[in-house]
Parts: C-alpha cells; sequence; structure tokens
C-alpha cells in the first residue's frame, strides 16, 4: 500500500492553464510566420500578364489616342446613359496617367513597373507588379461588385476586396491587410473617378463585369 501511495506522490501536476495557452499561441505565432514566409517567397514566382489587353512587358511611351474614361464617367453620371469600358482601355488609361512609383524602406531597392488590371466573369482583379533584385514580383486583389436592390428602389453596392494573389498564389483576408497600403496609395491616386463610380452606384447604376469588358448600365426606368 505503502509503495502505491508513493507512485502516486511522484504523477507530476497537470500544466497550469495558462501555460499551456502561453504554449499554444508560440506554436500558433511560429506557424503563421512559417506561412508568411512561404508567402513572400512564391510571390516572386509572378503570375503571367500577358493575357492582359494593353499589358506592356517592357517600358514605352503611353498611347495618346484612348478615351478620357474620367470624362467618360462623368459624361455617364451626368445623363444617366450607359457606358461600355474596354479592359484595354483601363490599361491604357493607368499607363496615360498613373506615376508609379515605390516609396518608403524599400525606394531605390524596387523599381515600380506598372499597373494593370485584368477584368473576369463578375470580377476585376487590380495587380501591382514590381521588380525586386531584378525579379519580378507581382501582388493584386479581386474586386467583386453585389448589388441589391432594396424595397425603396435604392440600389445597394458592395464591393468584396478580400482575396486577392501574392504571385501566383492566391490568399484571402488576414493576409491581404498586409498588402493593403499598396491599394489605398493606388485609390487615393484616382478621387475623382472613384467618387464619380460611387454618384453611379448611388443613381442605381447597374454594373456588369465580364470578360475583358465592364459596363454601367442606367437604372431602369
Amino acid at each position: 500500500m505503502a509503495d502505491k501511495g508513493k507512485a502516486k506522490s511522484e504523477v507530476p501536476p497537470p500544466p497550469p492553464k495558462k501555460a499551456s495557452l502561453l504554449k499554444n499561441v508560440f506554436f500558433l505565432s511560429v506557424l503563421a510566420l512559417v506561412v508568411l514566409g512561404l508567402l513572400v517567397y512564391i510571390s516572386f514566382d509572378p503570375q503571367d500578364l500577358s493575357d492582359i489587353e494593353g499589358y506592356r512587358e517592357t517600358p514605352g511611351p503611353p498611347p495618346l489616342t484612348a478615351r478620357n474614361l474620367a470624362t467618360v464617367l462623368e459624361n455617364a453620371a451626368e445623363d444617366e446613359h450607359g457606358v461600355r469600358i474596354t479592359e484595354k482601355e483601363i490599361n491604357d488609361y493607368l499607363l496615360r496617367t498613373l506615376k508609379f512609383e515605390q516609396e518608403g524602406i524599400f525606394k531605390g531597392r524596387v523599381a515600380a513597373r506598372g499597373v494593370w488590371v485584368r477584368l473576369e466573369k463578375d470580377v476585376a482583379e487590380v495587380i501591382i507588379e514590381r521588380e525586386i533584385m531584378g525579379k519580378s514580383h507581382t501582388i493584386s486583389m479581386y474586386l467583386r461588385p453585389e448589388q441589391q436592390e432594396q424595397e425603396d428602389g435604392a440600389m445597394l453596392t458592395k464591393v468584396h476586396r478580400s482575396t486577392g494573389r501574392w504571385g501566383r498564389t492566391r490568399i484571402f483576408r488576414g493576409f491581404m491587410l498586409l498588402t493593403k497600403s499598396s491599394f489605398v496609395s493606388l485609390a487615393e491616386a484616382y478621387p475623382k473617378e472613384l467618387d464619380l463610380l460611387q454618384a453611379m452606384f448611388r443613381s442605381k447604376v447597374r454594373v456588369t463585369i465580364e470578360e475583358g469588358t465592364i459596363e454601367f448600365l442606367p437604372p431602369a426606368p
């Protein structure tokens, strides 16, 4: 009997819950760092951009004959008429109007190559292309508009942007926060165009995205 009592007394007590929780947090943090490192690595396997209408692999003078999309949107918003814009027109407009430079601690080490838009069924993919240490690097954000007509006839428009790609690999909300500042800076370069789009959505304009085109339809009579 004495031996049994001694054996029981030698069993180590279970670890306190706080220590167990800290241990789990530590392993989750390490796992997150590993996943982040892997995503950074695979982002240097850039996606193929050659299918994008208007994409330029090598720099050159911007096109001069394309429509001014700010004016196109302004006329559509004022007159409440439909307008259809192609993928090539968007990328030509970006080439003409966007001054794309790398800022922050990576300035001088990273070369900005361009911003491109790919239009597919129901979604627009905005892609930022850079060159880092001689290697192409791409990150992107998917913009998926969702519209729902309300009881009072107003059109509620939401633009979902919680997914994107680092290189060829698709990523989701948590990691998209790490590249959010780049896309915020891009949006800040086009305040007029974004204000016009918001005004069009408030006036019940319907948006349809197809392969290579985006169309804004006037409100139904």
